[in-house]
C-alpha cells in the first residue's frame, strides 16, 4: 500500500484520525507518520496528528467545531467575522536563516503574517514568490512576513530558497514543530495574521491561486488600523 491508496483526509472523519494513524503505521511503518502528506482541497496535510480535534473537546463559536483554541475570536478567511475578543498570539523565538533569532513579541507594533511551510508542499512552493511580492509592497507600511519552515532538517529549505531565489522576509526554522503546535497548525501551508497589538485576527489554511488577493485585503485592513 502507498500513501495514494489511503483515504484523503477531506473525506476521512476527524473523529477517526487515530484509526487512520494506526492504518498508516501498520501499512507504511511508524516512521512514515512524520513525513506523510496527502492532498486536501486547499493544500497539503503536514502531519496526521495535526488533524486531531481540540483536546479540550470544545467548539469554536464561529461554527467550526474542533478548531484549535488559538483560532477562537479570529476570522477564518472567507467566513463571517465572529464576535469574540481577539486572542493574543502565542509568543515564540526561533532561529533564522540569517543566523540570528526572531522573537514574535519584539515585532509588536507591526502587522505580522506568519506563514507555515515546507519544501515538500507544492502549494507552499507556488505561493512563495507571491508572498515575496506582498512583503515588498507592504513592508513600508509596518508589515512583515515570518516564513516558518516546519521540516526537521533545515537544509532542504535553505537549498530550495538558494535555488529558487531568496526571499527578503525572515525565514525561521521550527524543526521540532513546537511553534506549529502552539498555533494549532493543521495543514501546509497555513497563514496567521496578527495585528499591531499582537492579537490573532485572521487564519487561512492551504493555498490556491487567487488566495494572495485575500491576503492583500486582510493586510491593507490591518495596516490601516
Amino acid at each position: 500500500m502507498s500513501p495514494a491508496d489511503l483515504t484523503p483526509l477531506d473525506r476521512f472523519p476527524p473523529a477517526d484520525i487515530e484509526a487512520w494513524r494506526e492504518l498508516v503505521e501498520r501499512e507504511l511503518g511508524a516512521d512514515e507518520i512524520g513525513k506523510l502528506s496527502l492532498p486536501t482541497p486547499d493544500g497539503i496535510l503536514i502531519k496526521p496528528l495535526y488533524t486531531r480535534a481540540d483536546e479540550t473537546g470544545g467548539s469554536d463559536p464561529s461554527g467550526f467545531p474542533g478548531m484549535p483554541p488559538f483560532t477562537r475570536g479570529a476570522t477564518l478567511l472567507g467566513t463571517a467575522p465572529v464576535s469574540r475578543a481577539f486572542e493574543p498570539a502565542a509568543d515564540f523565538a526561533l532561529p533564522a536563516r540569517d543566523g540570528g533569532e526572531v522573537q514574535l513579541s519584539k515585532l509588536e507594533g507591526e502587522v505580522v503574517m506568519i506563514n507555515f511551510w515546507a519544501t515538500w508542499c507544492g502549494p507552499c512552493r507556488q505561493e512563495m514568490p507571491l508572498l515575496e511580492e506582498i512583503h515588498a509592497k507592504y513592508e513600508p507600511l509596518g508589515f512583515t512576513i515570518l516564513g516558518i519552515n516546519v521540516e526537521p532538517d533545515s537544509e532542504p529549505a535553505i537549498e530550495w530558497l538558494d535555488k529558487n531565489g531568496p526571499v527578503s522576509f525572515p525565514v525561521l526554522f521550527d524543526g521540532n514543530n513546537e511553534v506549529a503546535e502552539k498555533f494549532g497548525v493543521q495543514g501546509m501551508p497555513s497563514s496567521v495574521f496578527i495585528d499591531r497589538s499582537g492579537h490573532v485576527r485572521h487564519v487561512h489554511a492551504g493555498y490556491k491561486p487567487g488566495d494572495e488577493a485575500k491576503y492583500a485585503d486582510v493586510i491593507r485592513d490591518l495596516v490601516a488600523e
